[in-house]
């Protein structure tokens, strides 16, 4: 029920002034609210301008690490290993043989009374990001003697974290003794340099990429020789050999 808001008489329910004081009844309205629903927002995924924002960002990321490891400082390791032995009453030497990349030499020349002698010398480079590697080869080295025949068995593998690698393999055999050698490679030159009276059982001379060569001179070969490369030239040269 209404009442007039100045003198406080009740007041009819249509009434539009009071009866008493004469003052107009005010009327209330509820106001109306209207809601506009908001327009979507639009994906992040399919904005070409954020995609090639992104993109440039990566490129820009990639590049500079590129530039980083092309300016990185290289540490340089000197390599200069030797294996050797000297047992007495050998009379024949089974030498096999096995690289990576390494340039591989042998010649017959005895050398203080040795059987043989593997010498290693060159350098390895690596940028500092080159991983934990502290030799650019590794090498295993198996040697074994039974009724008078040395047998050598030796594996030199390439430190994957050296970029640079200049390494040579020189082994000297001595001419004295008979000989058997096996010298396989994935990607060096091999080369034997027989100018010493020898004998050979047998001789295999591989490389999957490089050069092969032999010269043989003043030298019995009593067995099969093999010189073989998959992607080089073989260079075989003999005077007064006996087969």
């Amino acid at each position: 029920m209404p009442y007039c808001h100045r003198c406080g008489t009740k007041l009819d329910e249509d009434a539009h002034f009071c009866q008493k004081c004469g003052t107009a009844v005010a009327t209330y309205v509820s106001p109306v609210v209207t809601f506009t629903p908001a327009a979507p927002a639009k994906p992040v995924r399919n904005d070409p301008v954020i995609i090639g924002a992104i993109a440039l960002i990566a490129l820009l990321v990639v590049g500079v690490v590129v530039v980083a490891l092309l300016a990185a400082p290289f540490s340089t390791v000197n390599i200069d290993q030797t294996y050797q032995d000297n047992t007495t009453n050998i009379n024949k030497l089974n030498l096999n043989v096995q690289t990576d990349g390494t340039k591989v030499n042998v010649i017959t020349q005895n050398v203080n009374n040795n059987n043989f002698i593997i010498t290693l010398k060159g350098t390895g480079s690596k940028s500092n990001f080159g991983g934990s590697s502290d030799s650019p080869i590794q090498v295993t080295f198996y040697n074994d003697t039974v009724n008078n025949v040395l047998t050598v068995t030796t594996k030199i593998t390439e430190s994957t974290s050296f970029s640079r690698l200049n390494l040579d393999c020189n082994i000297y055999v001595n001419p004295a003794l008979k000989l058997n050698l096996n010298v396989t490679s994935q990607a060096g030159q091999v080369s034997l340099t027989a100018d010493k009276p020898a004998t050979f059982e047998s001789l295999n001379l591989q490389t999957s990429a490089g050069t092969v060569e032999a010269n043989l001179q003043n030298v019995t070969v009593a067995g099969n020789v093999t010189l073989k490369t998959q992607a080089g030239s073989v260079d075989f040269r003999m005077s007064q050999v006996k087969v």
